[in-house]
Formats: C-alpha cells, sequence, structure tokens
C-alpha cells in the first residue's frame, strides 16, 4: 500500500483555514471576520517579523500569534490612551506594524544586496 505524504506548506494552509472557519460556526459571520482580522492586523506582521530569524515555519507561526498578541494589545492599549478611540487605534496600529515590519524586510535585502 502506498504512503500518503503530505507537503508542511498544505498542512500549515488547513490549519489556518480550520481556525479561521471554526469560529464561524459558532459565532457567524462576526465570528469569522474577528478572527480574520486578528490574524491580518495582528499575526500576519509579526510573521513578517519572524521572517527575518532562521527558525522553522511552524515555529514562525506560533511565535507570531504570540507576539502578535502581545505587542498588539500593548500598542493598541498605548494607542487607545492617546486617540481615545478604539477604530483608529486599530487602524493606525496596523499602519505602524505592517510598515517596521515592512521596513525591516528592506533593510535586510538591502544588506543581503551589499554583502
Amino acid at each position: 500500500m502506498d504512503k500518503i505524504t503530505l507537503k508542511k506548506e498544505y498542512l500549515n494552509y488547513g490549519i489556518i483555514a480550520l481556525i479561521l472557519i471554526f469560529p464561524s460556526f459558532f459565532f457567524g459571520f462576526t465570528g469569522f471576520t474577528t478572527f480574520l482580522g486578528f490574524f491580518v492586523v495582528l499575526v500576519f506582521p509579526a510573521y513578517l517579523f519572524l521572517g527575518l530569524a532562521n527558525i522553522d515555519n511552524m515555529e514562525r507561526v506560533l511565535l507570531s500569534v504570540f507576539l502578535g498578541i502581545i505587542i498588539g494589545a500593548l500598542l493598541l492599549w498605548y494607542l487607545d490612551r492617546i486617540f481615545s478611540s478604539l477604530k483608529l487605534s486599530i487602524g493606525i496600529s496596523a499602519i505602524l506594524f505592517y510598515s517596521l515590519a515592512l521596513f525591516l524586510l528592506y533593510i535586510r535585502k538591502k544588506n543581503q544586496k551589499a554583502s
């Protein structure tokens, strides 16, 4: 009998799909958009940050979830104290988080070309 092999990338995509589909069963469209927003605003920029390190992909995903929660919540709290509008604070923190991640990736590529 042939052994079925599964690539790690497909497994990661399946886990992410399950994480996004799971809340939609319990909370409907609101749960889906909340978790999707959580991943887009908090987890993905941390995933870009961790792209600078030489770690395994699964470790990178798990660390990005926890770093996104920690750094994102702290940034949101401070920005909410300044602007006193949660929607504005979420937007500004997402812009700051993404711009910092893209800036660090740009610096890394620039340094790789120089060496």
